[in-house]
């Protein structure tokens, strides 16, 4: 619809051209017996018309082809928002399948690092358990040593 109302007014401005110039030789011509002043500034304010005409067409066409440019631009820019919004897209699923492939990971991961904090928590209790069980260790033979001296029949009492 834009390009034939364009060309439509591209041959409206041809057209007036055409006006123009006919307008120009008719004054130039030999047949006008003076350049009447009224005549000349008519002709220079028609030519000026044009001109603007012209400048605003071309204007007017470049921001709504710049327009027309962006809209496409954002049009499919939303189109790809949409689908991916939509999953119905092949990429949308090896996307999505790629995240939940990276959300497993980030779990193991987790998972893991408690697992190891796990083990150094319980070596560090085994550690401190070992130390106590030798202190009551030495402890009871410290106590015991006693006992067993005193259980212990002289051996120079027997013959």
């Amino acid at each position: 619809m834009f390009e034939t109302m364009a060309i439509e007014i591209e041959q409206l401005l041809a057209r007036l051209t055409g006006v123009n110039d006919k307008m120009a030789e008719y004054t130039h011509s030999a047949g006008v017996p003076s350049l009447n002043a009224a005549l000349m500034h008519t002709l220079q304010r028609h030519r000026d018309i044009l001109q603007d005409y012209t400048h605003e067409f071309h204007k007017t066409k470049a921001n709504f082809m710049a327009i027309r440019e962006r809209e496409n631009l954002m049009g499919s820019v939303r189109k790809d928002i949409e689908s991916y919004k939509s999953g119905s897209g092949v990429n949308n699923r090896r996307t999505e399948l790629f995240l939940k492939e990276h959300d497993h990971l980030r779990n193991s991961d987790r998972l893991i690092e408690e697992t190891i904090s796990i083990a150094m928590a319980t070596k560090e209790n085994m550690t401190s358990q070992r130390g106590m069980l030798k202190s009551i260790h030495s402890k009871m033979n410290t106590l015991a040593r006693p006992l067993s001296r005193r259980q212990q029949p002289d051996t120079k009492d027997q013959p």
